[in-house]
């Protein structure tokens, strides 16, 4: 069974199998790694039976055509959806990416943002101007873009735009700020199909290979120009899923930069939010869990998760998290079939065969065949699945005070002669 993980997940042996005999023996040998694996299969048979294929009769590449079949049945359903959606709450257009953004402004509204204020943007701006980006969308002077222009906009698409300088002097001017220079408010998410952005929009796709912005920092998402008359199939399931996918992000980094608000390198790790998701160190594991893994954790066991004797940790800044899927089929109820399927994924010829939507979204959109099939998605999701397995609550929240509380993890630790 390690064998099967270890050639789902593409794993460095023997690292691989020395890192589940360390968790197993932690876990008094209850197996996860064999249960994971029986569940994924399982659930794998299940899905293959939901296509109309018999799961013992098979082969990789059918269910792959399956999947990629169903996904673009799924993606125009989606695609009429979001015009729906668009044409009665935005304008009469029906516009694809306007469609987008309602959807994620809505799913937004579950959990607030944490972000640097508006004013503290227009003083990083005005002291560093994104002067590639203002010349982009016609500016002459900064005044005048920060008057038009939303900030956290213009920060979201500079950080992707401008030159390695202009993202190195940004980034420290983060460095430095304070608790104070942040908010909680609500996720900012833009669309960038006005005439201004346009340009600059069409330049960004092929240079981040994204059609969504995430800034952590910002609690801010921009979703790029997608074409609105007839856009590529899987092109739109992708955006979207991205989209609820950066959500995620953003709510992970708003619990983890709250909590942080006491430690003395706050804006360190804000700055660090720039460019990567935070991480936190836990002695079970030999590389660092992502917080979104944290979250994920807290957000499946908190109806019976304990932590009323925490002074310092507020389980309510960790729940945040919601499965993409889910929110994907509460938009599109037709979508259902994808729910609890982020982590599934079985061998065929020694590679992943991924059942996950975004995988798909990308097999479709890239016209991808079988030999060249994405599956990073699901692997990324089913370690999460197996990492969560291992963990033991105690441990975790004493991480989490050592990571956040530094002084008063240092005051708490046995002096040593």
């Amino acid at each position: 069974m390690n064998r099967t993980l270890s050639l789902l997940f593409e794993a460095q042996e023997p690292d691989f199998h020395h890192m589940l005999v360390k968790l197993e023996a932690t876990a008094a040998h209850a197996a996860h790694d064999i249960r994971l694996v029986e569940h994924v299969n399982a659930s794998c048979r299940e899905k293959i039976s939901a296509l109309g294929l018999d799961p013992h009769d098979s082969t990789g590449e059918e269910i792959f055509q399956a999947l990629v079949v169903k996904l673009a049945g799924d993606d125009r359903i989606l695609i009429k959806r979001l015009r729906e959606l668009s044409a009665h709450h935005v304008n009469a257009a029906g516009s694809v990416t306007d469609g987008i953004v309602y959807a994620l402004k809505q799913s937004s509204r579950e959990k607030l943002g944490f972000g640097i204020k508006s004013a503290v943007l227009k003083r990083i701006l005005t002291k560093t101007p994104p002067k590639r980006t203002m010349r982009a969308i016609g500016y002459r002077s900064v005044s005048s873009m920060l008057k038009r222009e939303p900030l956290p906009l213009i920060v979201s698409v500079a950080v992707n735009y401008e030159s390695q300088t202009w993202l190195k002097q940004y980034t420290q001017q983060v460095k430095d700020l304070k608790p104070m220079d942040c908010e909680t408010r609500d996720v900012m998410v833009y669309g960038l199909n006005s005439e201004r952005w346009h340009k600059i929009s069409a330049e960004l796709v092929p240079l981040i290979k994204q059609t969504v912005i995430v800034e952590r920092e910002l609690a801010a998402l921009v979703v790029l120009n997608m074409p609105n008359n007839n856009p590529k199939a899987g092109l739109t399931t992708a955006t979207l899923g991205l989209g609820l996918s950066g959500l995620n992000e953003i709510h992970a980094a708003a619990g983890y930069l709250k909590i942080s608000q006491v430690s003395p390198n706050f804006g360190e790790r804000l700055s660090r939010c720039i460019n990567s998701e935070p991480q936190l160190s836990i002695g079970l594991f030999d590389v660092p869990l992502s917080w979104e893994t944290v979250q994920r954790f807290v957000h499946r066991l908190k109806g019976s998760l304990d932590l009323s004797s925490e002074d310092h940790l507020d389980v309510r800044e960790l729940i945040g998290w919601q499965p993409v899927e889910k929110m994907l089929a509460r938009i599109a109820p037709e979508l259902e079939f994808w729910k609890d399927s982020s982590h599934l994924a079985q061998l065929d010829r020694f590679h992943p065969l991924s059942f996950n939507i975004l995988d798909n979204a990308f097999n479709l959109f890239n016209q991808r065949d079988y030999e060249q099939r994405i599956y990073r998605s699901a692997q990324r999701n089913l370690w999460q699945e197996l990492v969560m397995r291992y963990i033991r609550p105690d441990l975790l929240i004493q991480a989490i005070n050592h990571e956040l509380q530094p002084k008063l993890a240092a005051e708490l630790e046995p002096i040593s002669a």
